[in-house]
């Protein structure tokens, strides 16, 4: 039974006993003989209020012989949510509040009874209710491993990270040797800067299916934090090589790389960077995503499968709630990106297609389309969908950039140059849209001054990016302009380029720098070593040109500058719809 505070055990604590409710609702009805709907509606509003208060209020519980102290579990606020939502939570907690008060049930009965309820609050994101109940559970089954666990997770969601680590602490002095616990506690010690305490724990998670993948990360991230940069590289590495869809793990390993003075690989990895997390197979963990209620509550669960890059998971999250919510084109064009992430291109297609029929205009559905037919080669159709987007957003970047490609391979060089320069203007990143718009201007036929002062405010913004510097080289060494030609700074940015990447291409560069300065021997030494290696490595296909410029060369010739640009780096690669539908950022899922 419980003690409550007070004379009457069963009033909530601090509530008026029912004999000082002069003229109250309450105190009518008593004297009423036969009470209508109305008054009986007021009783099940002070008997939800009342079953309400007695789990908000901290009390002691006995049974089986002892006495518990209970914890409040606050009634979290759930206006605004989903009905259904609503329904099924108050209904459990009412539940719950009578299974407190009912005569002889045992201690393990009502535990298991608030560790239910927590599970349905942690579902929902409820976490200081969950965590309320979490408590109590462990409190009423002092050696049930699984409830000190969630209470952990709920904490480390909750951004409480020292109260996870009691939790954890907790668990694992009753299942000491967990990987998942102890994967879980390591993530925290991270989180707290303690690389040195983490580290221990992750020996056992590295070694089990399911968790490796993280465990990897969390090492390579303790190590980063130690400065330990090779074996930062490594187990990021290895966590990647396990998951390529963690995608997270590109910002620690570009660190690391920096670390270590590898520029380069620094720079690939933070384009690739994202929201994908490490897969952990975790079944308490995962189990809660079975107590969701309500069409909100998928798309909740969608939504953070594709940030954990579990796509087959958020194609069902979506499906589910778009069965009770069809209507929502937001969520069916997240739909169609999960479906294609998940390998089904056709499905996503298809609910694209069915997004645009509802809303012909929706701005993100257009731009996926656009990209998707770019794909599947229908650049014409996919400019009418870039188009469109446009006239919803001007400002849209990625709409400029994939509609210029699409001008520039239909030759129509002048308008690509134009959305090119408003791609990179709106986006200072796309270093590629400004090369591709001095590149789209050369084939418009614009002098080639007006090309290089694109190309020097290009390398300007990125000295260390080669797609800009590169054709900057190039022209410098083969414009016949002789107010652009600058065989001495061509040499001198082709040096740098053959330093920091000994390729094909920046073997070519010097020695199209050499033959600018009339030091055509050396070209040629140049040409013949580019000729070797690439004949020794297979590419027969590049020989003929090779050698043509090599025959240039021994007859004192600079290349034409259509030659020297017409590079394949130089030209947008095929249109891939993957990084726009995995990475371009939507204002709502659904």
């Amino acid at each position: 039974m419980i003690s409550l505070p007070g004379s009457d055990a069963r009033r909530p604590a601090g509530s008026p006993r029912c004999s000082q409710v002069r003229g109250s609702g309450l105190a009518r009805l008593r004297r009423a003989a036969l009470p209508g709907p109305a008054l009986l509606l007021g009783w099940a509003i002070i008997a939800w209020a009342q079953d309400a208060d007695t789990l908000a209020a901290p009390l002691s519980w006995e049974g089986g012989g002892q006495t518990y102290k209970l914890v409040a579990v606050p009634a979290p606020l759930l206006e605004g949510r989903e009905p259904a939502m609503q329904q099924a939570l108050g209904s459990l907690r009412r539940e719950l509040a009578a299974l407190v008060r009912k005569p002889g049930v045992k201690p393990v009965e009502l535990g298991e009874a608030f560790g239910h309820m927590g599970r349905h609050y942690h579902a929902h994101h409820l976490y200081g209710a969950a965590a309320g109940c979490y408590t109590n559970a462990e409190t009423l089954e002092p050696g049930v491993f699984r409830w000190p666990y969630l209470l952990g997770y709920a904490y480390y969601q909750a951004s409480h990270p020292h109260k996870a680590v009691a939790a954890y602490r907790r668990a694992l002095a009753i299942q000491p040797g967990d990987a998942a616990a102890q994967l879980r506690l390591a993530a925290v010690y991270l989180e707290l800067n303690q690389p040195a305490v983490a580290e221990p724990l992750l020996e056992r998670p590295l070694e089990q299916d399911g968790l490796r993948e993280a465990a990897a990360f969390l090492k390579g991230k303790a190590a980063l934090a130690r400065r330990d940069y090779e074996n930062a590289v490594r187990y990021l590495e290895a966590a990647l090589a396990e998951g390529p869809q963690a995608t997270k793990a590109h910002y620690p390993l570009a660190m690391a790389y920096r670390g270590l003075g590898d520029v380069d690989s620094a720079r690939r990895h933070l384009k690739l960077l994202g929201e994908g997390e490490p897969r952990v197979v975790d079944p308490l963990v995962d189990e809660l995503g079975t107590f969701l209620t309500g069409a909100r509550t998928h798309y909740f669960r969608a939504i953070e499968a594709v940030r954990d890059g579990h796509y087959d998971e958020a194609v069902y999250g979506f499906t589910e709630a778009l069965a009770q919510d069809p209507d929502n084109v937001n969520a069916r064009v997240s739909l169609a990106r999960s479906l294609y992430l998940a390998g089904d291109r056709e499905g996503g297609h298809e609910q694209l297609a069915d997004a645009l029929r509802r809303q012909p205009d929706h701005l993100l559905g257009n731009f996926l389309m656009g990209v998707l037919l770019d794909e599947q080669g229908q650049p014409g159709k996919a400019a009418e969908h870039y188009q469109v987007t446009l006239a919803q957003d001007p400002e849209h970047a990625g709409a400029h950039y994939y509609l210029a490609t699409v001008l520039l391979g239909q030759g129509e060089f002048a308008r690509a140059a134009e959305h090119y320069a408003a791609a990179w203007r709106l986006e200072p990143r796309l270093a590629s849209a400004r090369m591709l718009e001095a590149m789209a201007l050369l084939e418009a036929g614009a002098p080639h001054t007006t090309v290089r002062a694109r190309l020097d405010q290009a390398v300007s913004a990125y000295p260390d990016e080669t797609m800009v510097v590169l054709p900057l080289a190039r022209l410098l060494a083969t414009s016949p302009d002789a107010q652009v030609r600058d065989g001495a700074r061509a040499l001198t940015l082709g040096e740098g380029l053959f330093e920091a990447s000994p390729r094909l291409e920046n073997a070519e560069t010097l020695a199209m720098a050499y033959a600018a300065l009339g030091r055509y021997e050396d070209a040629v030494a140049w040409q013949e070593s580019a000729i070797s290696a690439t004949a020794a490595a297979g590419q027969f296909f590049q020989l003929p040109r090779l050698e043509d410029a090599l025959s240039r060369y021994q007859d004192r010739e600079r290349l034409p500058t259509s030659v020297a640009l017409n590079a394949s780096m130089l030209r947008p690669p095929p249109a891939r719809a993957l990084g726009p539908f995995r990475e371009y950022p939507t204002l709502s899922a659904y």
